[in-house]
Order: structure tokens, then C-alpha cells, then sequence
């Protein structure tokens, strides 16, 4: 027979070599041309900006050894002062998404197939100056809603080209907003409402607190103006087709025909 104190040892040992088995390899690499401010194993933080929709949120994006590896709201930002929606934390899909493009592919035959970065590049040029050697506006650039110093660098190159600036596509367009405020402000572009200052809000279809401009923004100046102060706070009224959250939030939420606001 096998004595209790012999059993423990051996079970002690065979633990110990299981749990050893197991540890995982750890390595730390390191770049071979690393930026000045990289230490291997420790993040850097770099401000940019978040490019999800419209909005233009400020981010910080964690940075260990050469990948992006986390996201967050910049607290010194004027937009979202350090908050950031679920798109923005979910920014990361788009340079890691394992479905994602990870090449230039060129359609041949019906059929996509991937090449270089360097022959995208020299096909790219040798069809825009053929084209521009026909003749004005042979060479158009379709792009998303990009700062002011990439649109003029489009503008340039185009010109270069002897065509016109690039068309921008935005999925989450606002044109009758421009519109309406050039027409009534003069001013080309979009307005900061500053509903943290308002006592009464009326909201026809205009939902802030999911997609609507600047929700990140407007959700912490919804906030503002809904708590309590002085007892008493600011009320709100919603009309739209659906409740959403903004329809939630709202002291009165009036349903409506899809398209029937106005009236």
C-alpha cells in the first residue's frame, strides 16, 4: 500500500509538471527600424481622429510594437471629450477584419484577382495620363467625406489631370442641412447646436442620440440640458415613425407616418 504522505507528493509533482506543460511561450519582438519613442513591450498613445461617420470624434489609439491595438476618446478633444460610441471601439475591425481586402485586386475576365501594391500603382498612372491625354475630365475620384488637406491634394492631382475635384459619396448625408444653413446663416457647412443651453427641445426625425451628426457630442449636451437644476430641467418632445433611443429619452415621443414630420 501507498502511504498518504507518498500519494501527496506524487500528486503535488504531477500538478506542478502539468501546470509547467502548460505555460505558454512568451516573446517579446522587436522592429528592426523602431520609431525613437517605441519600448518593446510598452503602448504609445497617438491622438487622431475617428473617421466612423461624419462626426470627427477625437481618439487615442494604443500602440504596441508597430499594431494598433486599442481605441479611445481623447478627453482634451472640444467634440466627445473622451467618450466614443460603439463604432468608434469598433474601429479596429476595419484594419484587422480577417474578410477585409488585403491586397489591390484587379477584375479580369469577371473575376477578382489580387496584385501588388506596385503594379496597382503603375496601372493606376498609366491609365490617368493616358486618359488626361484625351482630353478634359477623362479622370474621376469618388471618395468618402475626407478633412480639407486631403480633398485640396484630390483637387490637385485632378487638376494635374485636367479634370475636375472628386465627387464625395457620404452614406450618412446632410445636404438639405447644408443647404438650410447656407441659405440662412451663410455658412457652407454644418452648425454645433447647443442644446445644453435650451429649456425646450423639439426634435422632428432628428435622432442625436443614435446617428444623427454628432451623437457622441450631443448625447453629453442632451444630458446637460435634461438633468435637474434648480429643480427643474429642460424638456424634450420627439416626433418620429419609430421609437429609437432618442424617442426613449424624450418627455414625449409623438409617432408618425415615415416622411410625415411636417405635418
Amino acid at each position: 500500500m501507498m502511504k498518504r504522505r507518498t500519494f501527496l507528493k506524487l500528486a503535488g509533482m504531477g500538478s506542478l509538471s502539468f501546470a509547467a506543460g502548460c505555460e505558454p511561450q512568451k516573446t517579446l519582438y522587436s522592429l528592426v527600424n523602431a520609431p525613437d519613442d517605441m519600448v518593446t513591450g510598452k503602448g504609445t498613445w497617438y491622438a487622431s481622429t475617428c473617421r466612423e461617420c461624419p462626426a470627427g470624434c477625437g481618439i487615442i489609439a494604443k500602440n504596441r510594437e508597430g499594431r494598433v491595438i486599442k481605441i479611445e476618446g481623447n478627453p482634451l478633444h472640444p467634440v466627445n471629450q473622451g467618450k466614443i460610441c460603439m463604432r468608434g471601439q469598433a474601429a479596429l475591425q476595419a484594419v484587422y477584419n480577417p474578410d477585409r481586402m488585403r491586397t489591390p485586386m484587379l477584375k479580369e475576365a469577371g473575376v477578382f484577382q489580387p496584385i501588388s501594391f506596385e503594379s496597382a500603382e503603375a496601372l493606376i498612372r498609366e491609365r490617368t495620363q493616358g486618359a488626361a491625354r484625351r482630353g478634359r475630365n477623362r479622370v474621376r475620384l469618388l471618395t468618402e467625406s475626407v478633412g480639407a488637406t486631403q480633398h485640396r491634394l484630390f483637387t490637385e492631382a485632378l487638376n494635374n489631370w485636367q479634370s475636375e475635384g472628386p465627387i464625395v459619396f457620404e452614406p450618412f448625408a446632410y445636404e438639405a442641412l447644408k443647404t438650410a444653413n447656407e441659405l440662412v446663416y451663410q455658412l457652407d457647412g454644418l452648425v454645433s447646436y447647443r442644446i445644453e443651453n435650451s429649456d425646450f427641445l423639439i426634435s422632428f426625425g432628428a435622432d442625436f442620440l443614435e446617428t444623427w451628426l454628432s451623437p457622441v457630442e450631443y448625447a453629453a449636451k442632451f444630458k446637460s440640458m435634461h438633468a435637474y437644476q434648480n429643480r427643474q430641467k429642460g424638456v424634450f418632445y420627439h416626433i418620429s415613425p419609430y421609437q429609437s433611443l432618442t424617442a426613449a429619452n424624450a418627455d414625449l415621443w409623438l409617432p408618425c407616418r415615415p416622411g410625415g414630420e411636417t405635418a
